[in-house]
């Protein structure tokens, strides 16, 4: 966590984009819960941290680990 803390300090420019590719992100998962509630699903209230946490996580493993995913990494 340190590491990102640091990172993000060092260009401040970023923190607009990753904000905005934050809100991004709700907006798809929150139009994928409207569609699993249009079809019957039960849906519970989730929070905007928990709609952005995989996202979030997504985002650290690339600032921790600086390469590229591969498909043997995403199905581990």
């Amino acid at each position: 966590m340190n590491r990102f803390l640091c990172k993000i300090g060092q260009n401040n420019n970023k923190i607009s984009e990753i904000e905005a590719d934050a809100l991004t992100n709700v907006l798809i998962i929150e139009k994928l819960i409207g569609f699993a509630a249009a079809q019957g699903e039960k849906i519970k209230e989730v929070s905007a941290i928990a709609l952005t946490l995989r996202f979030d996580l997504i985002r650290m493993e690339n600032f921790t680990h600086k390469q590229l995913w591969t498909q043997a990494g995403l199905n581990d």
